[in-house]
């Protein structure tokens, strides 16, 4: 019996691919990104942070030493996260409401398998100390003020 390799489309190698071909017109403006043409890439502000995102290179670098966790222990989570965002973001203004990820197109991939995020563990960890919740928000870019 002959043993034949199953071709595996993987999300990630597919996603940085799709986000280099959209339109750099498109990209920023949909995502209130900046594009630098000289260095190839976009620059994209999350959680406060700069963060620069080569799609045709498949990097996201950062300079500020808060970037490094989302680069190095939440890679897998960061990256998908934000090509799915620079590929789908929609040109509307924010509501303000808190969302979950399954009410968002694509956010199902945050709910199920190995990209599940970890919001239980975090829930639990900042359960009975709020003010540190907010804390660490605040650290990351977030305004957040106690209700």
């Amino acid at each position: 019996m002959e043993i034949v390799p199953i071709k595996i489309d993987a999300g990630e190698a597919k996603a940085w691919e799709e986000v280099c071909s959209l339109s750099r017109e498109d990209v920023y403006k949909r995502t209130l990104a900046t594009y630098d043409a000289k260095a190839g890439a976009y620059l994209l502000r999350c959680f406060g942070i700069d963060f620069h995102v080569e799609p045709c290179e498949m990097q996201i670098a950062c300079s500020d030493p808060r970037g490094r966790i989302f680069l190095d222990k939440l890679k897998t989570y960061f990256r998908l996260t934000v090509l799915c965002y620079m590929s789908s973001a929609l040109e509307i203004p924010a509501t303000g409401r808190l969302i979950r990820p399954v009410d968002v197109k694509g956010g199902h991939r945050f709910s199920a398998g190995t990209h599940v995020l970890p919001v239980d563990t975090i829930a639990t960890r900042y359960a009975r100390y709020k003010a540190g919740f907010i804390s660490r928000a605040e650290y990351y870019g977030l305004k957040l003020s106690p209700a």
